[in-house]
């Protein structure tokens, strides 16, 4: 498995910034909950009636499927957004998203395909961005880089509560991994709360090379805490 995603630039700064830990199993706290039945009825079951479609695999851990789905429906002129590979890109993605629900990249490009198209359920796919990144965190809650990407998500749609909530969870699981706490701090400063994205130097280690993003963005703002502020920020 690998321990980064590089997403295209026109993901956004952003999640462009975010970097993929190697994320352990998460204690599920209080915040963004799921009810999955009521989400099974606003976003259709994970598992397919559809005895030819495959069931559904863990984009992070399982990747047994994952060269012929998308060899068949994400190659890289779907992910860029050049030639459908089915009639419309949001069959193609919408596939991919069936066998793989929290395929990162798949989700990043639905989210320009939306941007593009103007509409959150573009044209070929089943269900709108929104279901698809919950149905992500249905099938699996402890992905912090897709609750990551789905609090950016809803900030820019102006649900900011929700956004944090999302946030907040990530803060709760995330432990002191600097990966996972770079990338937190970063979606922090997208939800303009420099002292949320500040706290997490003090989560993880602060020197640790994962971390020089965070800092670089900290350091731009004169936002870094004193503590950290002779650190070399690195290039």
């Amino acid at each position: 498995m690998h321990s980064s995603v590089c997403f295209p630039l026109k993901a956004g700064p952003v999640l462009g910034a975010l970097v993929l830990a190697l994320l352990m199993p998460a204690a599920f706290g209080q915040a963004a909950k799921i009810n999955s039945a009521e989400e099974e009825r606003e976003c259709g079951p994970l598992v397919s009636t559809d005895t030819q479609l495959l069931p559904p695999k863990d984009y992070r851990t399982d990747r047994a499927w994952l060269s012929m789905v998308e060899g068949q429906h994400f190659p890289p002129e779907v992910e860029n957004l050049v030639k459908p590979k089915l009639s419309t890109f949001g069959a193609a993605i919408a596939y991919t998203l069936h066998g793989y629900p929290n395929h990162v990249r798949a989700l990043a490009t639905l989210e320009r395909l939306t941007e593009r198209e103007k509409t959150d359920q573009p044209k070929g796919a089943q269900y709108s961005l929104d279901c698809y990144y919950r149905r992500a965190i249905r099938f699996v809650p402890n992905d912090l880089l897709v609750r990551m990407m789905y609090a950016m998500y809803l900030h820019k749609r102006g649900k900011v509560d929700l956004a944090r909530s999302q946030a907040e969870f990530v803060d709760e699981s995330a432990g002191n991994d600097p990966l996972t706490r770079n990338n937190l701090g970063l979606v922090f400063l997208q939800l303009n709360l420099p002292e949320r994205a500040r706290e997490q130097l003090g989560k993880a280690d602060a020197e640790d090379p994962a971390m020089q993003a965070l800092r670089r963005r900290l350091a731009a703002r004169d936002a870094l805490p004193s503590a950290a502020s002779g650190v070399p920020l690195g290039q």
